[in-house]
């Protein structure tokens, strides 16, 4: 049998997309849902999670298949200090001594954009400056903890540490802007670098999952999400209005598909130039050692920051 392959992520990398649109229709795999992960890898007691029993549970005579985000830690608590991603990976490999690790990464500026425009669309409502150094400023005993952080898409340390647990032949790494540009091509090369058996032109190449809200929507999102308690914990309310939140985005996500409303947010225009320049700024290094110990030359062509 083929060595599991662990899809671990970052979060706005086109993993939802893989998640319902491409792994679930692939016939030659046992592809495992969020709950299991979950229940079976994530939740359990650090002293109390019984490795060989769940190692029994993931055996099938078909392929195992991860693929979430959720591995890496989520969107408005990153972990960014590094702790979840290392008791996960560490649990990973007492699961699946062997795995074949997957990793898709993001121009910074970009994911970052798309991870605020994420908080918007769960209910936040901080601005993108407040939003990004909130746990400076509101938490400081919870720097790199809790709330975002800069340091989970510093992403040569995760590849660092994934190659230091399963050996450098099994990480490998992809670029979500390649996948962008052209699709097709893209899920044809993954399917033949892991003998995937599945019909790549059933697929609904075009849809588009999360897509970001034009500029008056975001507005909008912003100002609703004042009179909701639900779905964000980082948020100020002014009060309460009983399903004002799914009322609001529901609406949002329909009339955003209208040209009349206008065009989709720039990454400057969703979190602000200073904040593109700062970003720019903390990932030069992390993104040197991309290139230089990983050999990851392509992130030149796609404009991260160097």
């Amino acid at each position: 049998m083929s060595k599991p392959i662990i899809h671990i992520g970052f979060p706005k990398t086109a993993t939802t997309w893989l998640q319902k649109e491409f792994f679930p229709n692939v016939a030659n795999i046992n592809f495992v849902q969020r709950e299991d992960i979950i229940e079976k890898i994530l939740r359990p007691n650090t002293f109390e999670i019984d490795f060989a029993s769940t190692k029994n549970y993931f055996k099938n005579k078909k392929r195992t298949v991860i693929c979430d985000e959720i591995l890496v830690g989520g969107l408005d608590a990153c972990f960014g200090n590094g702790a979840f991603i290392k008791e996960t990976g560490m649990r990973l490999k007492q699961i699946f001594d062997e795995a074949e690790i997957i990793i898709f990464i993001r121009n910074q500026p970009s994911i970052i954009a798309s991870t605020y425009f994420q908080y918007i669309r769960a209910g936040g409502n901080y601005s993108a400056k407040k939003y990004l150094r909130q746990g400076q400023k509101h938490y400081p005993f919870l720097v790199n903890q809790l709330l975002f952080s800069y340091d989970i898409f510093k992403f040569d340390q995760t590849l660092s540490f994934y190659k230091q647990l399963y050996g450098n032949e099994n990480v490998h790494v992809y670029l979500y802007e390649d996948f962008k540009e052209d699709r097709e091509a893209f899920l044809i090369r993954l399917k033949q670098k892991f003998e995937l058996e599945i019909d790549i032109h059933n697929l609904k190449l075009e849809t588009i999952r999360n897509a970001r809200y034009k500029k008056i929507f975001v507005k909008l999102a912003r100002f609703t999400n004042s009179f909701c308690i639900e779905k964000n914990l980082f948020k100020y309310y002014i009060f309460n209005i009983p399903k004002m939140f799914v009322l609001s985005h529901k609406i949002f996500t329909k009339l955003n598909n209208y040209r009349i409303f206008g065009k989709y947010n720039t990454d400057a225009e969703i979190i602000g130039t200073s904040s593109i320049k700062k970003i720019q700024e903390v990932y030069k290094q992390s993104n040197k050692n991309l290139i230089e110990k990983h050999g990851l030359e392509c992130i030149k062509k796609y404009n991260y920051p160097l």
